[in-house]
């Protein structure tokens, strides 16, 4: 039968056997008066007839149970966790049918960190009873909480240098269950090179969770380099007919904190740094570039110069004379760059006349025929292929002067230079030097005054005089002298008295010598010049020639 109440009729002395699920159980023996159709049941192995316990059973053996296999939890935000419900997992087994199944700790009781025994237990109706212990983990899985996360760092690389120091501040981090290290990679403080870099930020509790956040550390470099400009050129044209020169550049002297690029010249004239540079001011300008893109820049000047010829008269001596309608050659040279080309150009009292130029020999030559009685100043023009000039009427220290006559008519001619003595220059009394002196004075047919020029200069005291119009001329042996009015640097009004000596002609002595006397008309005739101060206007002159001739033409 099943469990339950019965109805049965028990007999004194009797041993009665109750079957429950194919078990037979000993109860032991009625001792009192039968009793019929009394009500009993099973409570742990007891019989009870009509709520009285009739005797103990013989069921001595232990329900099987079988718990569930060992489990873990993640620990909550307090560090702990529910012991789970194992019983509803347990499976137990009893020869009674009836196993009453619990656990310690029961189920839901909150437990910390680590490994915890639950033991699941079954008592049978016998009150045996079984047990099987289960082992319930509790893990701290939960990683820590970092907060106030560094943002992105943009900074510049400290001077001079092509890195920059960063430093942050790491964030603070929570955890649940113990307390959380913070360290970055790189740490701060660490030197950034140029460009972005990423800092990784970790977080680890005392279980080995990890929290990670990242930001990047840009550094830009933003420092200029430095530049100092190879130093100004100057040079002379020296690439032959080019009117140009060839330069050899250095470079710039640069310097970067995170290293130079390139360096790089334009000119302004916009040619290659390796083209001939023309006569002038090239300007070269230098800039430096960096890694980064920063400049830095400086200006060079190359500076090409093509001089003037350097040109001197050589011949003839100054104060020459010569007969009208006769050819007189000139000849002067000159110095100049290698390579260039020249043109000249005489010019005689303001008549041009193209020069004969020899390259070779760096010579001018021409030849030119005077049909005028006169003195001629000359002066002597070279101009090369770049257009530039040399000009001269200098020969041998004087000025370049021919002297012309008239061989047909009576006159006096002459032509060279005297030491001027002290004394001579009225308003500097200490000036001496040479003075130079040019002259023709002739009457012409049917006239009753003469005719000529008449030029004397002192150099040393700047008077230039140069005659206008002549009064008279007399001619007595060796002995000429005339007189007449002309200017001192063409200006003013001054008068002169010129007396000269042939040395040549009979009576002379053999040296010729020379005489003028010139004086301010409009400053109660001052006299201006006289080298032979003192003496009286008749006297023959005593300053013998330093180079020249005086001729009396008869």
């Amino acid at each position: 039968e099943t469990a339950g109440t019965f109805t049965i009729t028990l007999s004194t002395g009797q041993t009665y056997y109750i079957n429950t699920s194919g078990t037979s159980r000993f109860f032991g023996v009625i001792s009192s008066t039968p009793i019929e159709w009394a009500t009993f049941s099973f409570n742990n192995n007891y019989l009870v007839i009509d709520n009285f316990v009739i005797g103990s059973g013989c069921d001595s053996t232990p329900p099987t149970i079988s718990a569930p296999a060992d489990s873990s939890a993640s620990a909550d935000d307090s560090c702990r966790a529910a012991v789970p419900d194992y019983i509803a997992g347990s499976t137990a087994a009893d020869d009674s049918g009836s196993v009453t199944l619990s656990q310690s700790p029961a189920a839901g009781t909150l437990v910390g960190l680590g490994a915890h025994t639950v033991t699941v237990n079954a008592v049978d109706g016998s009150g045996n009873s079984s047990s099987d212990p289960v082992v319930f983990t509790v893990n701290d899985d939960t990683p820590p909480t970092l907060t106030a996360t560094p943002s992105n760092i943009v900074t510049n690389t400290d001077a001079g240098l092509c890195s920059a120091v960063v430093t942050f501040s790491l964030p603070a981090a929570t955890d649940n269950c113990s307390t959380a290290t913070v360290a970055s990679s790189p740490a701060s403080g660490s030197v950034f090179p140029t460009g972005t870099t990423t800092v990784s930020v970790t977080a680890i509790d005392a279980a080995g969770n990890t929290t990670s956040h990242s930001f990047t550390v840009t550094v830009n470099d933003q420092e200029n380099p430095t530049i100092a400009c190879p130093t100004n050129i100057n040079v002379v044209d020296n690439v032959p007919g080019s009117c140009g020169a060839s330069v050899i550049l250095e470079t710039p002297v640069t310097s970067d904190n995170c290293g130079i690029t390139s360096a790089v010249g334009t000119r302004s004239d916009g040619q290659a740094l390796t083209a001939l540079y023309p006569v002038g001011a090239t300007t070269i300008n230098w800039v430096v570039t960096d890694a980064s893109g920063n400049t830095a820049s400086c200006l060079q000047t190359v500076t090409v110069t093509n001089p003037g010829p350097a040109v001197s008269i050589t011949g003839p001596p100054s104060g020459s004379l010569y007969a009208v309608n006769t050819p007189v050659n000139f000849t002067g040279s000159f110095a100049d760059n290698a390579g260039d080309t020249h043109s000249a150009g005489w010019t005689f009292e303001g008549t041009p006349q193209a020069g004969i130029v020899n390259e070779a020999t760096h010579t001018v030559g021409a030849s030119h025929t005077f049909d005028t009685a006169g003195v001629y100043l000359v002066t002597l023009t070279v101009t090369d292929d770049c257009g530039q000039t040399g000009t001269t009427n200098q020969v041998g220290g004087f000025d370049a002067l021919v002297v012309i006559y008239d061989p047909d008519a009576g006159f006096v001619t002459g032509g060279g230079w005297i030491n001027s003595p002290a004394g001579a220059y009225a308003p500097n009394p200490s000036l001496v030097g040479k003075a130079n002196f040019g002259f023709v004075s002739k009457y012409k047919k049917g006239a009753n005054v003469p005719d000529g020029q008449t030029e004397f200069q002192f150099k040393v005291a700047n008077l230039n005089f140069h005659s206008t119009v002549y009064e008279w001329l007399v001619v007595a042996g060796a002995r000429a002298q005339y007189k007449g009015s002309g200017t001192i640097n063409g200006a003013g009004n001054y008068g002169f008295m010129l007396t000269a000596i042939d040395g040549q002609i009979n009576g002379g002595g053999g040296i010729d010598k020379f005489r003028i006397k010139i004086w301010d008309k409009n400053n109660s005739d001052a006299v201006v010049y006289d080298n032979q101060m003192g003496s009286g206007i008749d006297e023959n002159p005593t300053t013998a020639l330093g180079g020249g001739s005086i001729v009396i033409h008869k």
